[in-house]
């Protein structure tokens, strides 16, 4: 072979190894984005999520970062932006509760649904079941107002979730009753048999998975066996009885006669309006 044969096969080669360290490159920064891009950004006020997340355990917090004049870190104001950007039907990241059941690694983010928007404010549901109880301790004249699980939502709950902040950002929402229960006012509330049907299209949609976390409180009847399964969760609407309380089934329909509201194996789903726009002041 001559020395320009030779000399030709020396580039040829040396094109060949820089075209894939390129494709290396370009794949390493394709799987990089995808770890930390697919799902936003769980640390701070609120994030929107681009897709639905797929598993609750897949996203965690990041480095709050330098914090700015305000007070806030630059995420932080980038996810409260993303809040009030976030449409119907789209999944937001606001507050934290325990759904891995490993205590040791602190809370992880809450993932809402959001059902509806009036203006910038957002009515959301908790993505997934995240704690199991019973409705009330008793099955006599049961109701909404005066229940168990009011009480627990709206101060247990309430601070366990929320920072002060963020719970200033969670609007006193005038709850209706449904002619056997009355009127509330509430920051944290559960859906009546009507607004299930009205914000969800089908019983695939309703249908819900619990948390690690909700299993070991009861979910399932504490068949841990069946996790990843879909769960029954509580409405707040008064079933055919007094005894009794509407719910969703595991098959995602709204059962309206209802279920007796001392079992404990039904899960929760907490609904809250989110004001955005009270977060951007509190910030100033």
């Amino acid at each position: 072979m001559t020395d320009d044969g030779r000399k030709k096969n020396t580039s040829a080669r040396a094109a060949l190894v820089i075209i894939l360290a390129c494709i290396a490159v370009l794949l390493l920064a394709a799987a990089v984005m995808v770890s930390i891009g697919i799902y936003g950004n769980g640390k701070g006020i609120g994030s929107i999520l681009r897709q639905d997340p797929a598993d609750y355990e897949s996203y965690g917090y990041e480095s709050s970062g330098r914090k700015e004049k305000n007070g806030r870190t630059k995420k932080e104001a980038e996810n409260i932006s993303d809040l009030m950007e976030a449409d119907v039907g789209s999944y937001v990241q606001f507050g934290s509760y325990e759904q891995d059941n490993d205590l040791s690694n602190g809370k992880e983010p809450i993932v809402w649904l959001v059902l509806a928007k009036d203006g910038n404010r957002m009515l959301v549901i908790s993505r997934y079941a995240l704690d199991s109880m019973k409705f009330d301790s008793s099955n006599y004249r049961v109701a909404w107002k005066n229940s168990r699980v009011r009480g627990w939502l709206n101060k247990n709950f309430l601070n366990s979730a929320f920072s002060e902040e963020e719970i200033s950002a969670i609007v006193d929402s005038a709850v209706p009753g449904d002619g056997k229960t009355e009127d509330t006012t509430d920051k944290v509330f559960l859906l009546s048999a009507d607004e299930a049907d009205e914000y969800f299209s089908s019983d695939s949609e309703r249908a819900c998975t619990p948390t690690k976390y909700a299993v070991e409180n009861g979910a399932y009847g504490g068949e841990k066996k069946r996790s990843g399964t879909h769960c029954k969760w509580w409405l707040r609407s008064t079933g055919n009885a007094y005894c009794a309380i509407a719910c969703v089934t595991g098959g995602g329909e709204v059962c309206r006669p209802g279920i007796i509201a001392t079992n404990t194996d039904v899960c929760i789903r907490p609904a809250i309006w989110i004001d955005p726009d009270k977060l951007d002041q509190n910030g100033k």
